[in-house]
């Protein structure tokens, strides 16, 4: 099968899954009541439209091993060429759809790269065979086109309550032909728009743990699985002039109910190994974080404009408080756009597998400096925009013909804008700025301690010791490659004695 078309991609997934959302059960993704589920559905759907677009086909599709056409996505990536172009297309998708990267090929191809590697790290040290089921079920990806999530599920490690229970799954039973899994994951993004659920390890595990180091691959559709969609952002109650953004976007973040759901052997990657259970999680972080950073510079891409535009349309581009604001709003994306490229050229090629890794070190200080800085953002951006955001007329009210010629002249802004145009860019602020987008960013992909975690483990601390000692003039015995061959500054208290 070639690259799905939008209209085989839609069908594909009427298969009987079950989603639950706003009370009521949902069997059929294209044709029901639900107005973010199928606003979402349109997004995703987008991503085939571009693909098969002559102007972007090249930069996204490839050939596989038959001479057969596949999603770039589908294949590892080697070079820093090939994260490069992961993260153009990324990018790409991201600025045609509003700041969505794709729904089919994001989040889970990562995690299935990711436990590709993890499964030959496993058979070359336990001789096991896990890598040849899961370039097996690479191929069945690549050929059927397959639209991939990811879950991650950990040990809890909590003080439990009586009736408590910590999300996650667990193997409830085992037979000659697979497992059987049971439990519930949460904070699954597009998963009501993918085939296939990859389940990888959420963290490190002890031995006592082992039962937790599983991964493996289920249908969306697989009997007992089913969603429970997130709060309706958007609903059927809005509009593109109230919410020029949230009314067409929507990410079918989901919590997923697994039901004892037998899994057969072949898609079983991971199964005791505990050891690599911390492997599964950081290459996957590692490889998910280029992906994340990609897409939020494009993020901020249109939090940035939005901030120019409302400047220029209140007359207050020229006041210089308003100008510092925009200069640090520029900064924070120009620097988080910078890192998460360097990321990728700066790249680390693994020994084993041949497979190209962003650099960690600045794939984690991308996505900080996105995180970390951006309530300070929307700070800027709101302050910029001004009251209105917060009181602005219903965008009914302002096609009221009774009431538009009286609001229209005060909405309107600077001359040459209209009062629309003006409304829109404050209800993009709008959109842009609610609580819900704050805990994403700040959430998704890692959280800011993941973050930190990471980068102090990748942080090169003998360099900054050995810069240390030298500046305080303490003797080292094996000094950081950096500053072992450089010239002792005695040297010039011995120039001037000759002198």
């Amino acid at each position: 099968m070639a690259v799905k078309t939008a209209a085989e991609y839609i069908n594909s997934l009427r298969d009987g899954r079950i989603i639950h959302a706003g009370g009521e059960k949902i069997t059929d993704i294209a044709n029901n009541n639900h107005a973010a589920l199928k606003a979402g559905l349109r997004m995703a759907a987008f991503e085939y439209v571009v693909a098969a677009d002559p102007r972007y086909r090249d930069l996204m599709v490839e050939k596989d091993e038959n001479g057969e056409p596949c999603h770039f996505a589908y294949n590892p990536p080697r070079t820093a060429t090939d994260l490069l172009r992961r993260r153009e297309i990324i990018q790409k998708l991201a600025r045609i759809c509003c700041g969505l990267p794709g729904a089919a090929h994001f989040t889970g191809v990562d995690a299935l790269h990711a436990i590709s590697a993890v499964s030959r790290m496993v058979d070359k040290e336990r001789s096991t065979r896990y890598a040849l089921r899961v370039d097996a079920f690479m191929r069945e990806c690549r050929h059927r086109d397959l639209g991939l999530a990811c879950g991650m599920s950990g040990a809890g490690r909590g003080q439990s309550t009586p009736g408590h229970k910590d999300f996650g799954i667990n193997v409830t039973s085992r037979s000659a032909k697979g497992v059987t899994i049971s439990g519930v994951l949460a904070h699954m993004t597009f998963v009501p728009y993918c085939h296939e659920i990859i389940i990888l390890p959420a963290h490190g595990l002890r031995e006592e743990e082992a039962q937790h180091a599983i991964a493996l691959a289920v249908p969306v559709n697989a009997p007992g699985v089913s969603l429970i969609l997130s709060h309706s952002l958007p609903d059927a109650a809005m509009n593109s002039l109230d919410h020029p953004l949230l009314s067409r976007i929507y990410s079918g973040d989901s919590m997923v109910i697994f039901d004892n759901v037998f899994v057969p052997h072949e898609r079983v990657f991971l199964d005791g190994e505990y050891e690599f259970a911390g492997r599964c999680a950081r290459l996957f972080a590692s490889i998910h974080r280029l992906s994340s950073d990609s897409r939020k510079t494009v993020e901020l891409e249109s939090l940035v404009g939005s901030a120019f535009l409302i400047a220029e349309y209140n007359s207050l581009e020229r006041f210089s408080h308003i100008q510092e604001k925009l200069a640090q709003l520029v900064y924070y994306a120009e620097v988080t756009e910078t890192l998460s490229h360097a990321a990728a050229l700066d790249c680390i090629i693994d020994n084993d597998t041949g497979y190209a890794f962003p650099n960690p070190l600045l794939s984690n200080l991308a996505k900080f400096t996105f995180a970390d800085y951006w309530h300070q953002a929307i700070k800027n951006v709101q302050d910029i925009a001004g009251g209105l955001t917060a009181t602005l007329p219903e965008g009914k009210d302002l096609e009221n013909p009774a009431v538009r010629p009286i609001i229209s002249p005060y909405l309107s802004g600077r001359e040459g804008t209209t009062a629309e145009d003006r409304v829109r860019i404050i209800n993009l602020v709008r959109d842009l700025t609610m609580p819900e987008t704050g805990a994403a960013t700040i959430h998704g992909e890692g959280s800011l301690i993941m973050q930190k975690m990471a980068i102090l483990h990748e942080a090169d601390r003998k360099r900054y010791m050995s810069a240390a000692r030298r500046a305080a003039g303490i003797s080292e015995i094996d000094p950081h490659h950096a500053y072992s061959s450089l010239p002792d500054l005695s040297q010039a208290d011995r120039l001037l004695e000759d002198i």
